[in-house]
C-alpha cells in the first residue's frame, strides 16, 4: 500500500505542485516548485508566467517582470501563454488570485 501511494505522489510534476501551492497562498513553496519546473523544462512559458505571478506576490517585482518577459517571448513561439483547453488547470494564475487565469 505504501509503495502505491509513493508511486502516485511521484507523478505530480513540479509545475502542478507550483500551481497547488500558489492556489493555497503558499507563494514561497510555489516559487520553488516553479523554479524546478523551469530547470526541467526551460522552454515552458506557463512555468515562467506562473513564477512571475508568485514573485510579484512575494514583492520581487523585477524578477516578476523578467519572468513575464520570458513567458511572452516563449509564448509567441507556441501561441498565447494563457491559452489552453477549456477547464484546464494549466493556465497562468491571475495576480493576487488563488485560481488559474481564464483565457475568455
Amino acid at each position: 500500500m505504501l509503495v502505491v501511494a509513493a508511486a502516485a505522489c511521484s507523478t505530480i510534476t513540479p509545475f502542478d505542485r507550483g500551481l497547488s501551492f500558489a492556489q493555497r497562498g503558499q507563494d514561497l513553496a510555489a516559487k520553488e516548485a516553479f523554479d524546478e519546473a523551469i530547470r526541467r523544462s526551460p522552454e515552458s512559458a506557463p512555468a515562467y508566467a506562473n513564477r512571475g505571478i508568485v514573485r510579484a506576490r512575494l514583492g520581487d517585482l523585477d524578477g516578476a517582470n523578467e519572468d513575464y518577459t520570458k513567458a511572452l517571448a516563449l509564448g509567441s513561439r507556441d501561441g498565447d501563454v494563457s491559452r489552453s483547453a477549456p477547464g484546464s488547470q494549466r493556465r497562468p494564475l491571475r495576480a493576487g488570485a488563488r485560481r488559474p487565469m481564464r483565457s475568455d
